[in-house]
């Protein structure tokens, strides 16, 4: 069955009452564009109407292709699942089998409520200068997220579209690829939107999980954006994507917007950032939740940032005054709360220790004594001088290297160096596990794909003996075929001769059988139109003309019309081309307009019907005549049916041998057919057994390979962690350089 095309739904949708069977949407009315046509929202594999009507709005999703077998299983355990929850992140909805007939044909919709917002992306480029909107945006993301997580819901395709924002509050939208714990057990309907799913997500990843990666993509852009809103220009931000595209994802190392945001200013953001990278090297089964991220604070000191924001985002946003908060110093358990222990607030800069006061007027001492020294002439002198303030650098230089921060930056520097080495030393394992697990894969391709080959040479073979089996059947039955046609243009021949005499004969009188009624038809019409006429002349004629007859007419006028023969009311006709004296136009008019008068109330009198005696004699007139051509059609017709069956049960019963031996061929081809198709069903089975076996060895040893492999991920998550937090430790280094104590010794700053 073909499904409609978005022109075929754009064209049937504009009659509603015509096209769907649910009573509401059939008293709706499309949304339409300026040339009055509906206006669709066009998806991958479907097109969605706004439909109105006086007690509300409804979005009606059409599919562009066919559902998985069990939608409406699907939507129907999805349906009763928020029923019970009640979530107030959904919009309620019912799939409809029976939804829009196209063609005469059914095909199911989705109807849902109708949701007035924005879309995520449309949102976020609105409020992009505002950053208190996008960092309040993100708290309510988190809520919404901790909320779906609760309930075991999962929305499977979150991103911008399917993300609206009605009155600053967040809605969930389209709910093909929907998990709730009574599906569990089934695979997924869909994979989601590339730029905000994990690279490994496939079919097979259906769980409450399934939102855990995408809800990262989206919570991470959020931040970023809140804290460098350029972003979004720099690099495309709203094109089918919030920031994050799937290359980035793939090769993170090589990403242009991870690399930005991991050189940001923003100690925190860059901290955030270093977990996402994490999240990239997890499967989508151990990406962490969102389910013990800490609730919003009900109230901050003085100064703090707003009392909206939870106090784990407010770590990843820089505010102008904050409360410090204690250092975590253990690496992260599996708990998803160690992702606390990247957010960090910044610390005091370090200072350098010692006293300088001694050095410093030894160095101005020398400066200023050298510059006098060479005013004067005093060569001896300036170069003495120089030589102590020569000196007093080397000291400097011994004091530098003696200063407490210089030494704890040297340990900051080589605890880095270590565990980044740890770092990639357990990124090696990973990486290598992934070269066997691509090995594994290549192979499997391999073998899939040689045995897909082997399938079409069966499907290759199998079409190869229907033809010749095909091929067979008609040279067995072409003499057969031939010999049928022959006497079924025999049949004809003598069919349309005998149309041609007996049955022009049976056409000729069933003419002359209606010609005859029409004639006794048209005759009582006739006859009953004279009886009419009649009828209104004697009533005229017995109307005589006397003075005072004529209203405004005088005695002297009526005479002078009877002495013109204009002796009744029926001769007044007279007046239209005969001129009596002294009667002029205007009086003609007054006696005509009194004739018409009276021959309008003997009108009303006539009769409206034959009497008995009379429609008897038009009948009896007819009678003999219609009786004739109707006995001479019965009989021709009689004897054209008789003679057609005779005909045609002849050839019927010529045709018998040719109808049975083109029978038995095609029984023998059947029957071969069906070996045919029986032994080409069972090489396809052998081979489909041989790639299921193929996909489940692969997969064993995959899963072999990945045994260890979630120890080592979280090792490396801990190693990560790590590694972030020796960066943002080292980084508050930056300024302990010998030329900044050289300041600080010179300038005390």
């Amino acid at each position: 069955m073909a499904w409609p095309s978005p022109n075929d739904y754009n064209e049937h949708i504009q009659s509603p009452r015509n096209v769907f069977e649910d009573a509401v949407l059939r008293s709706c009315l499309p949304e339409c564009n300026q040339l009055g046509l509906p206006k669709p929202r066009s998806g991958a594999f479907a097109v969605a109407y706004k439909l109105q009507s006086p007690s509300g709005n409804w979005a009606v999703k059409c599919f562009t292709r066919q559902p998985p077998d069990d939608s409406q299983e699907r939507y129907a355990a999805i349906g009763a699942y928020l029923s019970q929850q009640r979530c107030p992140y959904m919009m309620d909805f019912t799939y409809l089998q029976r939804g829009i007939r196209i063609r005469g044909e059914w095909f199911p919709v989705v109807k849902m409520q109708w949701a007035e917002g924005d879309p995520l992306h449309v949102y976020v480029q609105k409020s992009l200068s505002n950053s208190r909107v996008l960092t309040s945006l993100a708290v309510q993301w988190v809520q919404m997220i901790q909320a779906l997580q609760q309930a075991h819901i999962a929305h499977g395709d979150l991103q911008h579209g399917n993300i609206l924002v009605v009155n600053s509050a967040l809605k969930l939208v389209d709910y093909d690829g929907m998990f709730v714990p009574t599906l569990a057990g089934k695979r997924s309907a869909e994979v989601g939107q590339p730029n905000y799913q994990h690279p490994q997500r496939s079919a097979i990843d259906f769980g409450p999980y399934l939102d855990n990666f995408s809800s990262w993509v989206i919570y991470v852009s959020l931040v970023a954006l809140s804290v460098y809103p350029n972003l979004w220009q720099t690099f495309r931000g709203g094109d089918d994507c919030l920031l994050f595209r799937r290359r980035d994802f793939e090769d993170p190392d090589h990403s242009g917007l991870l690399n930005s945001l991991e050189h940001c200013h923003n100690p925190q953001l860059r901290s955030l950032v270093e977990f996402f990278k994490v999240i990239l090297y997890s499967s989508p089964r151990d990406v962490p939740n969102f389910e013990n991220v800490p609730p919003v604070a009900t109230s901050e000191p003085s100064g703090g940032p707003p009392s909206s924001i939870p106090s784990w985002l407010q770590d990843h946003v820089a505010f102008q005054t904050r409360q410090p908060r204690p250092q975590q110093q253990t690496a992260p358990s599996s708990d998803p709360s160690w992702v606390l222990d990247f957010v960090t607030p910044a610390t005091a800069t370090p200072q350098f220790d010692t006293e300088v006061l001694l050095a410093r007027i030894l160095l101005y001492t020398c400066v200023f004594g050298a510059l006098s020294a060479l005013f004067f002439g005093w060569t001896g002198l300036a170069f003495m001088l120089a030589f102590g303030f020569a000196g007093t650098v080397i000291a400097c230089i011994r004091q530098y290297r003696s200063e407490p921060v210089v030494h704890s930056r040297a340990q900051s520097n080589e605890a880095l160096r270590e565990v980044e080495h740890e770092l990639e030393s357990a990124r090696g394992a990973i990486e290598a596990a992934d070269v066997q697990k691509r090995r594994v894969r290549s192979d499997e391709a391999e073998q899939v794909a040689k045995l897909t080959k082997e399938i079409q040479n069966v499907l290759a073979d199998e079409k190869k003996h229907r033809d010749s089996s095909d091929r067979a059947l008609r040279q067995a039955t072409a003499s057969a075929l031939q010999q049928k046609q022959r006497l079924e243009q025999h049949e004809a021949n003598e069919l349309k001769h005998l149309q041609g005499t007996l049955g022009a004969s049976v056409s000729s009188l069933a003419q002359q059988l209606s010609q005859l009624q029409q004639a006794e038809g048209a005759e009582r019409i006739t006859t009953l139109k004279t009886k009419q006429e009649q009828h209104v002349q004697n009533r005229l004629q017995s109307l005589l003309l006397a003075p005072g007859t004529i209203p405004g007419i005088g005695a002297y006028v009526i005479n002078n019309l009877i002495a013109s023969g204009i002796r009744t009311a029926a001769d007044c006709i007279r007046l239209t081309y005969f001129k009596v004296p002294s009667v002029g136009q205007h009086r003609a008019s007054a006696i005509l307009a009194w004739r018409q008068s009276f021959e309008n109330t003997a009108r009303r009198t006539m009769p409206t019907v034959l009497t008995q005696t009379e429609d008897n004699a038009i009948t009896a007139k007819y009678a003999a005549s219609r009786t004739q051509v109707q006995f001479q059609l019965s009989n021709a017709q009689v004897s054209l049916a008789t003679q057609q069956a005779s005909i045609q049960q002849r050839y019927a019963a010529e045709r018998i041998p040719f109808d049975s031996q083109i029978a038995i061929e095609k029984a023998k081809n059947s029957a071969e057919m069906k070996g045919i198709q029986a032994d080409s069903k069972r090489r396809q089975e052998i081979l489909q057994t041989a790639i299921l076996r193929a996909h489940q060895n692969a997969a064993q040893s995959i899963a072999e390979i990945e045994k260890p492999l979630g120890a080592q991920r979280k090792a490396i998550q801990a190693v990560q962690w790590r590694v972030a937090k020796a960066r943002l430790d080292n980084g508050k280094f930056h300024s302990i350089t010998f030329p900044r104590y050289m300041r600080h010794v010179a300038f005390g700053r």
